[in-house]
């Protein structure tokens, strides 16, 4: 796995072992990063960014690599966590970068809230369903922050508060990336 684009491109960044993750494939992500680095409203110039369910970071990082100020990852696997947390001092990132070893559902407040987001829960488990409205209601997102949503190839639970704007399809794999629109 490694990084697709910006200061960064190349580099190679490690994966937590076993099933219990899922990391982004390099072309996926390559391809979101392209989508998001073309938009007129540059997403990715000084966001922060969140990386909820981090996993191996490879969103968050990304994300550094391609502009974004600051990145927060969120996992409650410690394993998960300690290797995010390798990846960011393989790349001489921890100025920009703080983690939470927590449950994305109990994440209640950030010091600035997220202007880009990514959601790359476990499958059929539901738990966008709970952890939206709870980012919703604790002001975890900034007005018109961008949310990329990895999924099955399912619909993503409605909300008022987010518009789905475009989904890309990968096999399998969809990611949506929506508007957060918090007076709707």
């Amino acid at each position: 796995m490694r990084i697709t684009g910006g200061i960064w491109r190349g580099r190679t960044l490690i994966a937590p072992k076993g099933l219990e993750t899922r990391p982004t494939s390099d072309r996926v992500r390559e391809s979101l990063f392209n989508h998001l680095s073309h938009r007129a409203d540059t997403p990715l110039d000084n966001a922060i960014v969140l990386d909820a369910f981090a996993g191996s970071g490879a969103l968050g990082l990304e994300a550094l690599s391609r502009g974004a100020s600051f990145a927060i990852f969120v996992d409650t696997s410690r394993a998960a966590l300690n290797v995010v947390k390798r990846n960011i001092a393989a790349l001489d990132a921890e100025p920009k970068t703080q983690t939470f070893p927590q449950d994305s559902q109990r994440l209640r407040s950030l010091a600035s809230p997220a202007t880009l987001a990514f959601y790359d829960p476990p499958y059929r488990k539901q738990l966008l369903e709970r952890v939206f409205p709870l980012h919703h209601d604790n002001g975890i997102w900034a007005p018109q922050a961008l949310l990329c949503i990895e999924h099955e190839r399912e619909t993503i639970p409605q909300f008022p508060f987010l518009d789905v704007e475009r989904t890309f399809r990968f096999g399998d794999t969809q990611i949506s990336v929506c508007r957060y629109q918090p007076d709707t």
